[in-house]
This record gives structure tokens, sequence and C-alpha cells, in this order.
């Protein structure tokens, strides 16, 4: 029998529509192809009513693509079309017995072979699946309790309303005769180990780990998933896993079966929560844990879940570009539509494998889950809020205006490696790093603080008690961490955090969550510091004008790291206590100015972060102070209504700022 020729399509409008014939579930599957306008939401209020294509959207994971079975397709002569087994097995599960089922699939409705036909349908994927009546999740054939895990998740689910944003779950009414599904107070959900071990064998299926299905199912204006002959509503499945993941006993199981259900519960909370924007920043993140086999679809598969000001730089997908190319074009023109430098920041030259891809453009490819990337901004900027100066110069030089602040010294990594979860053996990690002159009666940090203090602020990104107003159960005062490091640093026991309220115990959570894959750096200058891996002694450290962290740089072709003339490298960023809050710039703020992350007085979703002026108590987060502390007359970009302001070079060579410009390559 043939193979199916394809069809030409009428490029950005048309797509086609898969008819499942029907038949048993043993029967051969046929399908016969139609073509159908997908509207959007231009066209769609000028597609008469009966016009409108009513169709399903399929979201499931391919599988291993040296597994194949051929479908019958039925259009006029009868031809065949190779597809994955778990697409195969899922066709026969989805047909009915007595009439056609209409439905959009990627891998039947895309002529793959055809780059420039996939390159658009991929550019259209939103508009399909939100254009859909309902997306069906086809999760596999039965296994593993498969069942059960489903209908009790729905079963939960259907009890349930949660606030996504707020991380708030409302009980509503019980099933009849039975308990609440979870007790208020004490948050202890109703499920047994037999409950958790199903849910934990269900979400260890490939769906939840494929990046496609999460735009799918974000888009999806109605959702089912169906695992077998077991079909329930997505959102209560969705609602059910997230009571699952927010639950804080679920020791009942064996170790292993907790781990696993763990981290893969902490990737699907992101994809059972449509109330959350990806964005280009944070993507290295967001993608821990997701699996894609093109490097390009890391930026293509996400447009639908980017926020606005991501979507809108305007990404065309062209999978006949090399995928260095596409993210040096998505890098440059984040930077140039957001005037913003914080893209970089996700670079890692220790995660940085792509053939031909600028040090300075994130390598999406290779995704970390990394605290530092996202949760580690400073309360104010290293350079203050200012916009950065740049210019792209093509070939993928990146040309950045900066100040030198000093070189590393010296590089230390933690010993053993700390794992992904945080026990015992991180102290042993931790102690294997020189800190022990923290100890030495009268040992100063640079800025004058105490040198305990300042390994303090680096291990806890300065998150202290009396700075913020947002993380009271995870933070402790600066006293408090001082007294509970130097008590770590002289024990020889293994576990001293055995009350989890101590601040010990916050300081060494924080610690883990933010040192993991760090290396912990001193510089001739006197600072400290975690960057990457990757970091060597004789790395820059610069400050970047308009970057919230300072940044390392390696110098290439044959120049030194002193000396002027030469082309960088991006290391990666950095944290380094006494640098984030504009000192590179301006100097060492006055002692009453305390950089601070407060929520405004009966506001418990917003927060802001700035400079608070003891004096006064006033909040002071416009880029107007940087002016101010570094003697400028006030510009006219001043209006208040944004944050950063614009500083020429000019102006900081009138202010005695040393500025030059990087060449990134």
């Amino acid at each position: 029998m043939s193979s199916y020729m394809y069809a030409k399509l009428e490029e950005n409008r048309e797509t086609r529509l898969a008819d499942i014939l029907p038949g048993k579930l043993d029967d051969p599957v046929r399908v016969a192809f139609r073509v159908a306008t997908i509207p959007n939401s231009q066209t769609a209020s000028n597609i008469p009513e009966e016009d409108y294509p009513h169709y399903e959207a399929l979201s499931y994971a391919w599988g291993p693509l040296t597994d194949t079975v051929d479908v019958l397709i039925v259009n006029g002569n009868v031809s065949t079309i190779p597809v994955t087994r778990n697409l195969e097995e899922g066709l026969r599960h989805l047909r009915y017995e007595d009439r056609p089922r209409t439905m959009w699939i990627d891998a039947l409705c895309i002529n793959q072979v055809n780059l420039r036909e996939r390159s658009w349908h991929v550019a259209k994927m939103c508009n399909i699946y939100a254009a859909a009546y309902r997306v069906v999740v086809w999760l596999g054939l039965e296994a593993d309790d498969s069942a059960y895990a489903l209908n009790e998740l729905a079963k939960l689910g259907n009890q349930l309303d949660v606030a996504y944003s707020t991380e708030k779950i409302t009980i509503l009414s019980p099933v009849h005769g039975e308990p609440p599904p979870r007790d208020e107070t004490t948050l202890e959900l109703r499920f047994g180990k037999r409950e958790l071990k199903a849910v934990a064998e269900l979400i260890n299926r490939n769906w939840f780990g494929r990046l496609w299905i999460r735009q799918e199912i974000y888009v999806a204006s109605s959702a089912s998933v169906l695992c077998g002959r077991t079909e329930v509503p997505w959102e209560a499945v969705a609602r059910g896993l997230f009571c699952v993941w927010q639950w804080p006993k679920r020791d009942v199981l064996e170790v292993e079966v907790l781990s696993q259900l763990a981290a893969r519960l902490d990737l699907v909370r992101l994809l059972v929560d449509r109330s959350r924007h990806m964005t280009y920043k944070y993507l290295r993140r967001e993608l821990a844990g997701v699996h894609w086999t093109d490097p390009r679809d890391a930026v293509y598969a996400v447009q639908g879940m980017l926020r606005p000001k991501d979507r809108s730089i305007g990404v065309v997908p062209d999978y006949s570009l090399p995928p260095a190319r596409v993210y040096t074009d998505v890098a440059v023109r984040v930077m140039q539509a957001q005037e913003s430098l914080d893209v970089t920041t996700s670079c890692d030259m220790a995660q940085h494998y792509m053939e031909g891809l600028p040090s300075w453009v994130p390598d999406w490819w290779t995704h970390t889950d990394m605290k530092m990337e996202g949760t580690m901004e400073p309360y104010w900027y290293a350079s203050g809020p200012i916009y950065p100066l740049f210019s792209y110069l093509g070939d993928g030089v990146l040309r950045v205006a900066g100040i030198r602040v000093s070189t590393v010294k010296s590089v230390s990594l933690m010993e053993p490696r700390p794992g992904a979860e945080f026990n015992p053996d991180f102290l042993r990690s931790l102690r294997s790093l020189p800190l022990l002159d923290a100890l030495e009666p009268g040992a100063t940090y640079v800025d004058g603080t105490s040198l305990l203090e300042g390994y303090c602020r680096l291990f806890c990104c300065e998150r202290f008690d009396e700075d913020t107003n947002l993380y009271r159960e995870w933070v402790a005062t600066r006293d408090e961490c001082s007294a509970a490091l130097r008590e770590i640093l002289s024990s020889d026991m293994a576990d001293p955090l055995h009350d989890k309220a101590s601040p010990g115990f916050k300081l060494m959570r924080l610690a883990h969550a933010y040192l993991r894959g760090r290396c912990f750096f001193r510089t001739t200058h006197g600072h400290c510091g975690s960057a990457s891996e990757a970091a060597q002694p004789g790395d820059l450290v610069c400050v970047f004008i308009g970057s919230s962290r300072p940044s390392l740089l390696r110098a290439v072709d044959g120049g030194a790291s002193g000396s002027g003339g030469s082309r960088w490298r991006l290391v990666s960023d950095s944290y380094v206590p006494g640098l984030m809050a504009g000192e590179a710039v301006h100097g060492r703020l006055p002692s009453y100015y305390k950089p601070t992350q407060c929520r405004p007085p009966g506001d418990s979703h917003k927060w802001r972060s700035g400079i608070r002026d003891t004096r006064t108590g006033d909040l002071l987060w416009h880029g107007s102070l940087v002016r101010k502390l570094l003697g400028l007359p006030p510009g006219g970009d001043e209006d208040g209504h944004r944050r950063k302001i614009r500083i020429t070079v000019d102006e900081f060579q009138q202010a005695n700022v040393q500025v030059e410009d990087f060449e990134l390559v």
C-alpha cells in the first residue's frame, strides 16, 4: 500500500482536520482528511457559524519515533501514514463505533517533512488549540492503578475551588455521606498510600513531562483526560493535583516513591496553574524537568504562555534556521524591545553547550532547576534602576557599557555537590568551603560589616526579617543568622538543624536553594560571591549599566582581564554582597538608606522593592535616587510612572564614574 501524499495548503490560513472513521477497538484505524480554515481572534467574527470548524484537538506524547504503526488514510484511494504506537493506541480508544470523530492531531494534520508547512503551523498552534471546542488529553493505556488515580483526583478536585495566583484552596461541598476531602486546619488530605502511589505513577507518564502539551492545555477552553477507557474533566484533575502538591504530609510513602512524587509534582504545579505567564528571563528555570526534541521548540512551544510583553517581540517560527541563530534572534529582540539585559542573567558557561551560541545568549536547550536564576533578585539593582547602554553589532557580538569592579581571586566548589533535596548532608558540603576566617575575632567584610554577616548575606541573598515582610516563615534576623552560622561552622554535629523553625534551619534551607549548582568565590578587593561553577581565578567582576546583578567576564583572543581591547565571554551572573545596591555606580548607600522588599499595607498580593529611608519610613523606588546620589541634576524622564531612568555616558563621566564598553561574544 502506498504512502499518503499530502496536498498543498494555503499558507497561514488552512489546515487539515482528521475524521477518525468509526470502528471497534481491534479494527484497523482509518482516517479521512478535510481542509478547514482555523479562525483566530481577528477572523472568527467574520466566519458564518455553519462554516466555523467544529473539532476537538488531541494532546499527547508522541512516544518513541522508532516504534511506528501504519494508519489507513481514506481519501479516494487508500494509503498509509506511519504514526507512533502511542498515538495509534490513542486513536483506537478515541474513535466512536457508530460515527466519525473530527480531531486535529499534529502528527497527522501537519506534513511533518515539509519544514515550511511545519513552521507556519507552529505559529498557529495557539489558535488551533484555542479554537477547538475541547482538548482531549491521551495519557496512554490503563496501567498502574491509573483509573483509580484519575477518578480519585477528579473526585477530590470536584470538591475544591483553587485560586492558583494566591495558592488558596477552598472546600466546597463534600460527597454525600463522606467527610470533607481535606481538613482546613491541618491541611490533612484524605489520601492514603494507595492513592498517592497511584498518583505518583500517573504523573510519571510521558505526557506530564512534554513541553508542547503545556501550551495545548494552557489555551484550551475545555479539556478532558483519557487513560485507557477512563475519561474525566481536566480541570477537576488539575485541582486535585494542586491539592496533593500543597499537602505537606506525604510521608506515608516509601522514600523512593516520595522523592519521585515530589519532583513530578513540582513539574505538574506549573502545568495546572494557568494564572502564570512564562518569561524569557526565567525560561531556563521554568523548563526544568520538561522534555522536547527540537532545540528550537524551547522558544516556539511557549509562545502562547508568555506574558504579553514577551509575546509581543514577534517571534516567527522557522525550522529552516539553525537553533543558535533562533536563540540569538530571540535574545536580541527581547533586549531591544524591553530595553533590558535581564535575559542575560540566565546564561551559565557551565551549562552552555550549543555550538555557535554566543555566551550572552541563554542556552534554553540546557534548562536548569537552579533557584539562583529566578528567586535571587536583589531588592535594588546592582547598577541602580537605569536603562542599559548596549547595541548588537551582528555576528553574535553584543556591545554593553559597564563598570569594572574587581577580579576573582579564588574559587571553591562545595564537596560533595549538594543534591536536589535539602538534608543534613548539605552541612557537610557547606563546611567544605573556606569560611572559618569568619570566626576570627574582629573579622570584617569589605563594606565594614562583620565577615560572618557577609557570608550570611550571601547564603540567604540578604533575605533578613528586618528587611522584608514577605517571607516571615522563611527568614530570620541578621543577628540570628550570624549566631546560627557561627554555631554551624564551629560544630561537629551532623545535624544541628533539628528545629525547622530555628534561624539555622531557615538560613541553611535558603543557602541550599541559592548555592546548589553554584561556586563560592572571593575577589581581590575582598568581596565574596556565588556564580557559575565555570568561574575561574582571573575572571572579571563587572556591573553592566542597567543590570540587576554583577556579571563575571572572561577575556578571549589573548586579552588579559585587566587590559583593554579584548572581547569577552560572559561566564554567568553572580550574587556579591556589597555590590547589589548600586555600590559600583554611586558608592555605598548612606546608613539611613536600607534596601527592602515589602507588601503595601492592605494588599496581600502585590509587593514592591526599593530603598527605605529610615528617617521618614518612605520607600524610594524610582531611579531618580541614583541621580541624586551621583550629584546629577534631574533628568527629563523622571515622571514617576516608570521606575528606570536614562543616564548617558557623558553624565557618568561628569559624576566620575568610569564606564567602558565590553564586546561580548
